[in-house]
């Protein structure tokens, strides 16, 4: 991984937008490969980055969120997230800002715990992940009118467990989220989560 790369990126000799609005630009390409093929067009999605968060309640649970996803046309469950706005200072603000927006929880503490393409291929933008160790509802939820968001808390240990035998489908940016705040949890470097991580453990040993 320290070895240096022997892979040239590809030159890019012009582009042009076919189409722009408020949550993305779709950009295309013109680009030559280091061995001189051309590439024409390579379209590009421009994407505002992404973020998600582990909202952790009490005890080993945690808010998961169901609501309509029209891209595969079904009733999805995943963690409290979004886009990040052009108002937010940072990641960390757009991650406050979602969870009390989505769920009605603010979290008192926010922890990150890894930052991801969202793909690489053919996205621009990063997904940022976080842990709300301590999150507490303060209010109801402050939803946009597209919108029809509902809360659930569930087990920690549960729903790890039903994403591995295939029951709960996250989208591959949230999966990734919860994989990489559930491994920071078990690392035992996350301050306020010592039972948690106990019973984590614990759940997924009798699980496995």
């Amino acid at each position: 991984m320290d070895r240096k790369s022997l892979i040239e990126p590809w030159r890019v000799v012009g582009h042009r937008y076919s189409y722009r609005d408020r949550w993305l630009r779709l950009r295309s390409d013109r680009c030559v490969t280091p061995a001189g093929q051309d590439v024409d067009p390579f379209h590009v999605l421009e994407y505002h980055d992404w973020i998600n968060v582990l909202a952790l309640t009490g005890g080993n649970r945690c808010l998961l969120v169901r609501e309509y996803r029209h891209g595969v046309g079904e009733i999805v469950v995943g963690l409290p997230g979004g886009t990040m706005d052009a108002t937010d200072a940072d990641p960390e603000t757009a991650a406050r800002r979602e969870l009390l927006e989505e769920t009605g929880f603010t979290a008192g503490s926010l922890i990150p715990c890894g930052t991801s393409f969202a793909n690489a291929a053919t996205h621009t933008n990063r997904v940022w992940s976080y842990i709300a160790p301590d999150a507490v509802r303060t209010g109801g939820q402050s939803l946009d009118e597209t919108e029809d968001i509902e809360v659930i808390e569930v087990d920690l240990a549960d729903a790890v467990e039903r994403v591995r035998r295939g029951t709960l489908v996250l989208s591959s940016t949230h999966l990734n989220s919860l994989w990489l705040a559930v491994s920071q949890i078990l690392t035992g470097t996350v301050p306020g989560t010592e039972n948690l991580r106990a019973a984590l453990l614990e759940g997924l040993s009798a699980r496995w």
